[in-house]
């Protein structure tokens, strides 16, 4: 028996009604795959950055002591980064588990996750800048390093302006004949003493 023309397009609008639902259906899992995607992306570039930070700085170690402020800054927005995608994770859960009991349920609560989205992604860029920072400093101080070492190594190597180069002096090298023993000058006569003054004689005593 033919279907009449009302029972068509019943049929119609039912398969229609099941296509919108699958294809909101993927949509939306597409959607929430996305956003977990980036915060698993996040999590796991800064994971591996302070991984690579620890790994430069244990092997490197800090030419230069004011570098402690950039390890400290990288080391800082990468673990902010981990920290707020963990309370992501934690509050999606809840988020989702509020929506499927609706907002008609007694404890229902409206969770704004938009502020630790920024705050994940600022993070992760202020710890991407610092070790940016750090890459480019350590380059920096290797390469002047580098460029000292040869400097000063040729610099010892110069001869010095004021050393003689040449054979100037070697006269003064030739076997000399040794010369005769001049006779010694007579001593000069010690002085002779001079002889002591004499007393003046007393006068005779008068009777």
């Amino acid at each position: 028996m033919p279907e009449s023309p009302e029972e068509a397009k019943k049929r119609y609008l039912r398969e229609l009604e099941g296509k919108n639902v699958q294809y909101y259906s993927v949509l939306l899992a597409a959607w929430i795959e996305t956003r977990m995607e980036r915060d698993r992306t996040l999590v796991m570039l800064s994971a591996a950055a302070i991984g690579l930070l620890v790994t430069i700085l244990t092997a490197v170690g800090l030419p230069r002591l004011w570098m402690v402020l950039l390890y400290v800054g990288a080391f800082a927005g990468f673990l902010l980064t981990i920290w707020t995608a963990i309370q992501i994770y934690k509050l999606n859960s809840e988020k989702i588990g509020h929506e499927l009991r609706g907002s008609e349920a007694p404890n229902y609560r409206q969770i704004n996750l938009e502020p630790y989205d920024r705050l994940s992604v600022a993070g992760f860029l202020v710890g991407t800048i610092f070790a940016i920072v750090i890459g480019i400093s350590s380059a920096i101080v290797s390469f002047y390093s580098q460029k000292e070492v040869p400097m000063g190594t040729e610099d010892r190597m110069q001869p010095d302006p004021g050393e003689t180069r040449s054979l100037q002096g070697i006269e003064n090298l030739r076997p000399q004949a040794p010369q005769a023993e001049q006779p010694a000058p007579p001593a000069a006569p010690s002085p002779q003493p001079s002889p002591a003054p004499t007393p003046p004689s007393a006068p005779p005593a008068k009777n």
